[in-house]
């Protein structure tokens, strides 16, 4: 990925920000349509709009060695998504080429897939740093190949996030943590036509909290099943 030059940017007083599959430290252009920069190359990688962006505590990208960073839309509700800045860059390029084939403006369609991207999650449910987070299909976006993806901020606010509509399941501040296990084994644990398959959730709750009679601290279970993790999701939309 990588587009551009942008040659006054040097000159701003901004601090590192990232670091590119090399390790050059990238700087952060802040704006209605941000990107990260490379002082010595000129290079510039676009960012979603729309959000916040923020470093992932120098995780790699698994496609490309890029640093992630985490991608939070303006829109509620509160949620957060894996992104890779140089594979985002060159989807842009891609979904534009795509738009502008139809015989659409170059600069109106990457503006538009851009928008497009910024509704929810920046890649695919199949990328690698997104998959790893895929507890199951979206209820609302599930045909689609929308998915709920573990947020990966973390507890204590932990959610599961919707990739392609704008709403989360918040689970309990009790939770000590909380992470995708492998295919459950129920129906829709094979995914097809598009869907994706469940995978168990391995919930540890603080010992004080534990929702689990005879004080155990460990569940496991599918969301789609379980009436534990049902109960304790609460869902929250926009607005």
């Amino acid at each position: 990925g990588g587009r551009g030059e942008r040659g006054d940017a040097a000159a701003q007083p901004l601090r590192p920000f990232t670091a590119d599959a090399s390790g050059r430290p990238l700087l952060l252009l802040p704006g209605a349509t941000p990107q990260l920069f490379h002082p010595s190359s000129g290079r510039l990688w676009s960012l979603p709009a729309g959000g916040s962006v923020k470093p992932h505590s120098g995780r790699i990208c698994p496609a490309c060695g890029f640093e992630l960073c985490l991608f939070s839309p303006r829109a509620p509700p509160s949620r957060a998504y894996p992104l890779c800045p140089s594979c985002f860059d060159d989807s842009l390029d891609d979904g534009a080429a795509g738009i502008a084939s139809t015989g659409a403006d170059v600069d109106a369609s990457a503006e538009t897939f851009a928008a497009v991207c910024a509704s929810g999650s920046p890649h695919g449910e199949s990328h690698p740093a997104v998959a790893p987070l895929v507890a199951c299909a979206c209820p609302v976006s599930g045909r689609e190949g929308g998915a709920l993806l573990l947020d990966p901020r973390g507890g204590p606010e932990w959610r599961l996030v919707s990739t392609r509509a704008s709403f989360a399941y918040r689970l309990p501040p009790f939770i000590h943590s909380l992470r995708v296990g492998a295919p459950c084994g129920c129906d829709a644990a094979r995914g097809g036509d598009g869907v994706v398959g469940c995978r168990f959730l391995h919930v540890e709750f603080h010992r004080d909290y534990s929702p689990i009679e005879g004080g155990g601290t460990a569940h496991t279970g599918c969301l789609r099943s379980d009436e534990l993790l049902q109960a304790l999701c609460e869902f929250e939309e926009a607005g």
